[in-house]
């Protein structure tokens, strides 16, 4: 692993969670960073290979990486194809403050961590679910009307809610 240190802190989250739909198509050398924020990463198309934590995992469309907090990563881009990813930075103390009694929203991240499995390739179902929940969300992002921080915030903790149910197996 090369060497890092505190230079390599990537990226600052002062938002409950920032959502970023993005599509390029160019050369990008991506050193290994970490955040103090976690990540989703919703694959889309491309040919990337992510490196979290000493492991490799060779993406295919719709897989969702979870990076947790801290978590050394970084990208490996074949730049002659297009790369299309949703990324999604969570602030941990958002999900906190949405916590229950019975419900912890870091539990998937928790899980990655503990399991050193970063990667969850879903089902056609579950796909179908996904997509549905991220396009109701990537709409939310963008709107400005009446509500609509309220509505970005609730529609963003059912996605957080289902993403957790599928790592706890139910």
């Amino acid at each position: 692993m090369e060497e890092f240190g505190d230079n390599y802190k990537k990226g600052y989250l002062k938002e409950d969670f920032k959502f970023f739909h993005l599509k390029d198509n160019k050369d990008m050398d991506f050193k290994y960073h970490y955040h103090d924020f976690n990540k989703i990463i919703i694959f889309i198309s491309g040919d990337v290979t992510y490196l979290i934590e000493g492991k490799a995992y060779k993406l295919k469309p719709l897989d969702m990486l979870l990076v947790n907090s801290n978590a050394i990563h970084k990208p490996v881009i074949n730049s002659e194809k297009t790369y299309e990813r949703i990324v999604i930075w969570v602030n941990s103390s958002f999900l906190n403050r949405h916590n229950s009694k019975n419900t912890n929203l870091l539990n998937c991240f928790q899980i990655a961590q503990r399991e050193k499995f970063n990667l969850f390739r879903l089902d056609d179902e579950d796909n179908s679910i996904l997509r549905e929940l991220l396009s109701s969300l990537e709409n939310a992002c963008f709107d400005t009307e009446f509500g609509s921080e309220v509505l970005r915030n609730s529609i963003f903790l059912q996605f957080i809610v289902y993403i957790n149910r599928l790592f706890l197996g139910g």
